[in-house]
């Protein structure tokens, strides 16, 4: 009887085990988005409102990106959805190598990302939209790729007001990279 009831009690152990285990990676499934393993918008806007909550809290500077990606629907057009895939995940992969583990990046919708960049008291790292570019022209001049890739960033600096959302700061980021992407086409045309 003593050696049933220990065997139950390991099997309720492995049973709840394996659950945990299932529930974990639904929930990493939840808020990861599948083509480029970044984290999804919800998982972007969960994860990077506890940093920046935290950094408020601890005032650490940081900063809000909103990246659109240019040319994506020309590379669909032109190339097929097998390269604008490859395209969405080569900017994955750059985006990924620009900024650190501690900052905060996600895939929030087609061909928009944002980063929660948290930067060190006194950081000269510069900001991540100068590096991020550097990047784009490294990846542009050694991939081989029938694609370049090419990016409009609009920056918010926070801390923003105590009422501001995250929501908030993503709309005043996305109206600051529309203005960007305004500005790189009137000079484009000035050229």
């Amino acid at each position: 009887m003593a050696l049933t009831l220990a065997a139950a009690v390991t099997g309720h152990k492995t049973a709840a085990a394996k659950l945990m285990k299932l529930s974990l990676e639904l929930e990493q499934l939840a808020l990861t988005d599948e083509l480029t393993s970044l984290r999804n918008r919800r998982g972007f806007l969960v994860l990077a409102e506890q940093a920046w909550r935290l950094a408020r809290r601890t005032r650490v500077p940081c900063r809000l990106l909103f990246i659109d990606l240019d040319g994506v629907k020309h590379v669909n057009d032109t190339q097929g959805h097998q390269a604008g895939d490859a395209l969405l995940i080569d900017a994955a992969r750059v985006l990924a190598s620009v900024f650190r583990e501690t900052d905060v990046i996600g895939r929030i919708g087609g061909d928009e990302f944002a980063v929660l960049e948290l930067m060190d008291k006194g950081e000269v790292r510069g900001d991540g939209s100068h590096r991020l570019q550097a990047a784009i022209e490294e990846f542009n001049h050694s991939a081989g790729q029938p694609y370049r890739l090419s990016m409009s960033v609009g920056v918010e600096k926070l801390p923003a007001a105590p009422e501001t959302t995250l929501e908030d700061l993503l709309s005043q980021a996305d109206i600051a990279m529309y203005g960007r992407k305004r500005e790189q086409v009137r000079q484009r045309g000035q050229a």
